[in-house]
């Protein structure tokens, strides 16, 4: 099941590289420990960056690292969380590689 109101914001919400230095924090509702996260392209799903690094910093907010492919991937991203019970929290078009 898909939360559509899981994920509230994020930080930052683009890059010109092909790194997100600082990670990406990820604000919103019952985030658990052991969660993955991902990014897939708006246009095209099977786009999908996953998360290299996460880290839990509590129900209401994570942290996750992200390695932009070469050449990178311009456009519009989902952000994607997948608690360990299956649930998932997302932003549609939350993320974007310039």
């Amino acid at each position: 099941p898909t939360d559509s109101q899981g994920i509230t914001s994020i930080s930052p919400t683009s890059t010109f590289g092909n790194d997100i230095t600082g990670g990406m924090t990820i604000f919103g509702t019952n985030f658990q420990q052991g969660f993955t996260a991902k990014m897939t392209k708006s246009s095209s799903t099977n786009v999908v960056i996953e998360a290299r690094s996460v880290r839990w910093d509590s129900p209401t907010q994570v942290t996750a690292w992200f390695t932009i492919p070469t050449p990178r991937q311009r456009g519009t991203y989902n952000v994607i969380v997948t608690n360990p019970d299956g649930t998932t929290r997302s932003l549609p078009n939350g993320f974007e590689v310039k």
